[in-house]
């Protein structure tokens, strides 16, 4: 289960485009787009309100947070400006990118929201570096990252990229951690399957617009929620 190799999938392609996103919020206080639209990250942060913001009693409050290809940061800032109670710290509330760019981009649209001192980015190459809190991360966010990783041409340690990604995504997660993938290139039947070889089952899902089409009817993007089976 592979697709092909695309531009979309190389370093330099999203180094080309956050530099040139960079240049617009610089000129025209443009923050870059938001990635599969606004209506697909209000239905995020619903879920994220519904499936972990509720705090049983005893429970801690506060919860680590991992944007893995956050792009421009934006899905990350409005976490932080929606759930100020579950990420008062600067580390706990943590977006990577493997583009410079990007983490220049998505560090500006933070300042220009007044939050870059509740939201940390840095660069990594979730692939190849170490993660830090490993193992701890109650909440990992993807939000397209598989999508690009998937179009990836070349191989990581002679393995296909995603197949890399799979394992580091489940690494990453603390014990009760849960890792939340939204994908337009990959069916949820599909992430289901990519996701089950590493332990990862589904926690919840998130049900999108549907379209219908020659008969048909179904959703242009899957997102799906994953744990640890039990």
């Amino acid at each position: 289960m592979s697709l092909p190799p695309s531009e979309l999938g190389t370093k330099s392609h999203w180094d080309s485009v956050y530099s040139l996103e960079v240049a617009n919020l610089d000129e025209f206080s443009d923050e870059g787009e938001v990635w599969f639209g606004e209506e697909a990250e209000e239905k995020i942060i619903e879920w994220i309100e519904e499936h972990v913001a509720p705090v049983s009693p005893g429970s801690p409050t506060a919860i680590r947070v991992l944007d893995v290809g956050t792009g421009n940061g934006h899905l990350l800032c409005r976490v932080a400006e929606e759930f100020a109670h579950l990420v008062p710290d600067k580390m706990m509330l943590t977006g990577v990118d493997y583009s410079e760019s990007a983490v220049q981009l998505a560090r500006q649209v933070a300042a220009k929201h007044g939050l870059e001192s509740r939201v940390d980015f840095f660069a990594l190459d979730f692939l190849r570096d170490p993660v830090p809190y490993q193992g701890e991360w109650d909440l990992l966010l993807d939000k397209g990252t598989l999508d690009a990783i998937s179009l990836c041409p070349d191989l990581v340690d002679g393995q296909p990229a995603d197949h890399v990604y799979v394992r580091q995504a489940a690494k990453a997660l603390g014990p009760h951690g849960i890792l939340l993938v939204t994908s337009c290139n990959w069916t949820e039947e599909e992430l289901i399957e990519k996701f089950a070889p590493v332990g990862l089952v589904v926690h919840s899902t998130v049900r999108m617009p549907v379209i219908e089409f020659g008969g048909h009817v179904g959703s242009t993007t899957a997102v799906v929620a994953f744990h640890r089976a039990a």
